[in-house]
C-alpha cells in the first residue's frame, strides 16, 4: 500500500509536502504543549482542557446566530463567510479558555507549596496537555471540516494526527458538529405529512452492500451549492444527470439564491449552473450546466414493492459522495406544504428505511440495476432510519421537460424555516 504522502505528480507532490507539514506543525504543538504543561502543573492544564470544551461547546450554541448575521452581508462569497464564522468560533473558545486558565492560575499559586505537590503536578500537568492538545486539535479539525471550505477540510482530512485522533475518539469529531449542521440544515426541509403521526411500516434491515450497478452510477451524481445571501446562509445538496448538459435537484436546495453551482468528479470539478426548471410545490429543480460531461442515468418507471432494496446517493452535509443502502418500507400519498409553506399538497412519495441527511437532497434513489427509481427529498421528524423520495411517476412531468428546458427561471424567496 502506497504511503498518504506519496505523490505521483508535481501537484500532488505540494499536496502532500503540505499534509505532511501540517502533521509536523500539530506533533510540535505538541510536544511544546506537554512540555509547557508539565511546567505549569496539572491544575492549569485541567483549566486549558475545560476551557477549550466550555469555549467551543458556547461556540457552538452561537453558531446559527453567526450565520444569521454574517449571511446580512451579500457582498461575502460563501466561502469568506465560513471563514468569519470560523474566525469568530476560534475567539469565542479561547477568550474563554484564558478565563479558565486564569482562575486555575490562581488556584495553582494556593497549594502549589504543599509537600509533593510540585512534582505531582507537573507529571500530571504533561498528562492532562497532551489530552488538552489532542481535544483542541480533534475539535478544531471537526469544525474547519463540516464548514464546507473544501481546500481546508481536505488538509485536514489528510492528516495523520487527526485520522489518529478520530479514531480513538468515541465519534469523529465532524459527526458532533454535522449533528449541529443537520439540526439546522433540516429546519429548511419541506413538511412531508401537514398533519397527523407518521406511519413507519416495519421493513427487513437494508442490504450489507452496494451493487456494482450502483456504484457505476457515481459519475452522474453531483454536489449542488447555492450562495443564499438573502437566507442567512447557504445550501448545499445533491443531484443527478437527467439529459445532457441538464441536473435534477430538489426545489428547497436552490431556492432563495443568487448563484448555483455543481461539484463534479468527486468535486474535482466545479462548473457553474443556471435554474431552468423550478417547482416548489413538488419540490423539483433543473439546472442547466453547460460543459457537464457526465452520463445520463437511466430511470425505472415502475413502482417499487414493499422492502424492494434502494440506494440513496449523494453528499450529505457536503461531505464525501456516500450511498446509503436502504429499503422501500412503502409506498405513500402524502399531503404536506410545498417549501414556502404555504400550499398544501399531495406527492406521491416512498418511505424508505435508510439514513437520509440534509445534504442527500435532491439525490437520486437507485434501484439494485442503478437506474433511478426517485428523487431524495426529506427526511423523518421522528425516526432516524426513515427518510422519503418522491416516485418516478411525481417527478417525471419534469423529467420529460428538463432537457427542452433552457432560459433561466426564479428561484423564488427562501424555503420555510
Amino acid at each position: 500500500m502506497s504511503s498518504r504522502y506519496a505523490g505521483c505528480s508535481a501537484a500532488d507532490g505540494r499536496v502532500d509536502d503540505m499534509q505532511l507539514i501540517i502533521d509536523l506543525v500539530l506533533a510540535a504543538v505538541g510536544v511544546l504543549t506537554v512540555i509547557r504543561y508539565a511546567r505549569r502543573g496539572v491544575i492549569t492544564g485541567v483549566a486549558a482542557l475545560v476551557g477549550w470544551v466550555l469555549g467551543f461547546w458556547i461556540a457552538l450554541q452561537l453558531t446559527p446566530a453567526l450565520i444569521d448575521a454574517v449571511g446580512s452581508f451579500p457582498a461575502l462569497q460563501t466561502w469568506q463567510r465560513n471563514l468569519v464564522v470560523l474566525a469568530v468560533v476560534l475567539v469565542i473558545a479561547a477568550v474563554c479558555a484564558i478565563i479558565v486558565i486564569t482562575i486555575g492560575n490562581l488556584v495553582r499559586r494556593a497549594v502549589r507549596p504543599l509537600p509533593v505537590a510540585g512534582g505531582l503536578d507537573a507529571v500530571l500537568g504533561a498528562v492532562f496537555g497532551a489530552l488538552a492538545w489532542a481535544v483542541v486539535v480533534w475539535l478544531a479539525a471537526g469544525f474547519i471540516t463540516s464548514t464546507g471550505f473544501r481546500p481546508a477540510a481536505q488538509l485536514v482530512e489528510s492528516s495523520r494526527i487527526v485520522a489518529a485522533l478520530d479514531s480513538y475518539a468515541p465519534v469523529p469529531a465532524v459527526r458532533v458538529f454535522a449533528q449541529v449542521d443537520d439540526t439546522i440544515a433540516a429546519a429548511g426541509l419541506p413538511k412531508v405529512f401537514e398533519t397527523g403521526k407518521e406511519q413507519i411500516p416495519t421493513v427487513a434491515a437494508p442490504p450489507a452492500s452496494v451493487p456494482d450497478a450502483v456504484d457505476a452510477a457515481a459519475p452522474s451524481i453531483v454536489e449542488v451549492v447555492a450562495d443564499e445571501p438573502k437566507c442567512g446562509t447557504d445550501s448545499s445538496g445533491s443531484g443527478w444527470v437527467v439529459s445532457p448538459e441538464r441536473i435534477i435537484t430538489n426545489a428547497h436546495v436552490v431556492a432563495g439564491s443568487t448563484t448555483t453551482a455543481v461539484l463534479v468528479d468527486g468535486k474535482s470539478e466545479r462548473l457553474r449552473a443556471t435554474v431552468v426548471g423550478y417547482d416548489p410545490e413538488t419540490d423539483l429543480a433543473v439546472l442547466d450546466v453547460p460543459g457537464l460531461d457526465a452520463k445520463s442515468l437511466a430511470v425505472d418507471p415502475a413502482e417499487q414493492a414493499k422492502g424492494a432494496a434502494v440506494f440513496a446517493a449523494g453528499y450529505p452535509g457536503g461531505g464525501s459522495y456516500t450511498v446509503a443502502p436502504g429499503r422501500i418500507r412503502t409506498p405513500v400519498n402524502a399531503i404536506g406544504k410545498d417549501i414556502y409553506d404555504d400550499k398544501t399538497v399531495t406527492r406521491q412519495v416512498y418511505s424508505l428505511r435508510a439514513v437520509v441527511r440534509p445534504g442527500d437532497s435532491g439525490g437520486p434513489l437507485l434501484d439494485a440495476k442503478g437506474h433511478v427509481a426517485g428523487v431524495v427529498f426529506a427526511m423523518s421528524t421522528t425516526d432516524a432510519e426513515t427518510g422519503y423520495a418522491l416516485t418516478v411517476a411525481q417527478v417525471q412531468p419534469m423529467l420529460a421537460k428538463a432537457p427542452s428546458l433552457s432560459q433561466p427561471v426564479s428561484t423564488g424567496a427562501c424555503p420555510a424555516g
